[in-house]
């Protein structure tokens, strides 16, 4: 229990990864505080490494902190005031003894500091720059960035302890001072950087899902490899992997593999034979072109009627339709009698038929309002039926039961790769997702032409 508790916290924290997941970044390098991604770095100890960050984008405060971390370890014995600390690492002050600053625009400014898609309001205006609500808003994110390091990697956590000196009353700077590290001997050697910049290009560091035969998965994670036999639930991992912290439902996973529920099935047959029928309807409505294009409202007289698109339209531009017809039957009914007492010319609508014959029009487009009301109707409970099943709890079940005996399969070859899709695997409100912005390869090897299609 304590474990499992353990495990749920740390992903609320921040947590990025387990042991082992760190790319092979050469150890020449010495220490290394190396971006990873936009929201963790990569840091190295003491020959202890691990990311650090946040695996959603949140916790904007402490990743802020960490960029701070970064522009003091990279200036040892410098001192720097709170103000000057964000310059420093954000931009630079402007010397112009106004008090504004000159920096990136997304980082300071007047509204705030931006990163990544969020954005927070420091206050850090024009006139508070060197007052004592920055000086403590900057000792907040630098302690909530330690606070993140100190859950991956303790040792530096107590390292910087010693060494980070925040502001004191009699002096109101920071510094970084390596001399105060007094309880090793441990020579201090910073690599800084993009991660991207220190892995070998010929090194394939990818994260790989991929089927190699009809009977088998191959995994490997950072530096750990494993095998699983194939499952239906391995199938959908491979879908939550190829979409990354998007919420799937689990008729969406069964309908990527081309698995579903009979309901579910019938419910999409239902769909696609309603648009067969709208197809046939359609065609129906074309015998009422004439009338509807008289009746159709357009503001210029010169302007091609434009047939409708969607049933409602359809609806709304047939409706005058049976009116029109009735008085055109009128019409050919007088016109009929004026000419039987020798009287030639009427000027009537201009809808030729005779009067049976526009009577029965006007019966077909009444039947076809009628039809079309009803495909609208049915085409509803097509979609509620569809929807229903979506929320289908056996569904939901199998979906559920499928992927975690796929993951405990996964932790029997490798405890390593269990943990991170154990810690990162998420069923909330009915939808399913891999909590992660880690980039994996999933597909199949070239040999084999069965694996799920995606």
């Amino acid at each position: 229990m304590r474990v499992a508790q353990r495990e749920k916290q740390d992903f609320a924290e921040g947590h990025i990864g387990p042991p082992g997941s760190q790319p092979e970044v050469p150890v020449t390098l010495g220490d290394v505080f190396l971006r990873a991604s936009e929201c963790s770095w990569y840091i190295r100890w003491n020959g202890e490494g691990a990311y650090v960050g946040s695996s959603d984008g949140r916790k904007a405060g402490a990743l802020l902190g960490l960029e701070l971390l970064k522009g003091l370890l990279s200036s040892p014995g410098w001192e720097a005031s709170p103000t000057q600390l964000l310059g420093f690492t954000f931009g630079s002050v402007a010397g112009n003894g106004s008090g504004e600053i000159s920096t990136h625009p997304n980082l300071i400014a007047t509204t705030g500091i931006g990163y990544g898609n969020n954005h927070i309001n420091l206050g850090f205006g024009v006139t508070t720059l060197g007052d004592d609500v920055t000086s403590r808003q900057v000792l907040r994110y630098i302690n909530s960035a330690k606070a993140l390091i100190a859950r991956q990697l303790p040792a530096f956590a107590d390292y910087l302890k010693a060494t980070v000196l925040p502001p004191s009353r009699g002096a109101a700077v920071w510094s970084y001072e390596d001399r105060c590290w007094t309880t090793s001997d441990y020579p201090t050697r910073w690599t800084f950087g993009n991660i991207d910049d220190f892995v070998p290009s010929k090194h394939d560091s990818s994260n790989v899902f991929r089927r190699e035969s009809s009977t088998e998965w191959f995994i490997r994670f950072g530096n750990h490899e494993c095998r699983a036999s194939h499952s239906e639930g391995m199938e959908m991992l491979s879908v939550l992997l190829l979409h990354p912290a998007v919420p799937m439902s689990a008729d969406q996973i069964c309908g990527e593999i081309g698995i579903g529920t009979a309901s579910l099935a019938a419910a999409s047959c239902a769909i696609e034979r309603r648009s067969v029928e709208l197809a046939q309807l359609r065609k129906r409505a074309e015998e009422f072109r004439r009338e509807m294009e008289l009746t159709s409202e357009r503001p210029y007289d010169d302007e091609p009627y434009q047939f409708p698109e969607t049933v409602p339209e359809l609806i709304e531009e047939l409706k005058p339709v049976p009116k029109r017809l009735t008085v055109a039957a009128k019409n050919s009914r007088a016109e009929t009698t004026l000419r039987s007492r020798g009287i030639q010319h009427f000027s009537g609508e201009q809808i030729k038929g005779t009067f049976e014959e526009l009577v029965a029009k006007m019966a077909r487009c009444e039947d076809l309002i009628v039809a079309l009301r009803e495909w609208e109707e049915g085409l509803r409970n097509a979609m509620r039926e569809s929807t229903a099943d979506r929320a289908n709890p056996a569904l939901k079940r199998r979906v559920s039961k499928a992927i975690r005996d796929a993951i405990s399969q996964i932790n029997s070859g490798s405890v390593h790769i269990g943990a991170y899709f154990k810690l990162n695997f998420r069923s909330d409100n009915s939808l399913f997702f891999m909590n992660i912005t880690t980039h994996w390869r999933v597909g199949q090897s070239p040999e084999i032409e069965f694996c799920t299609e995606s």
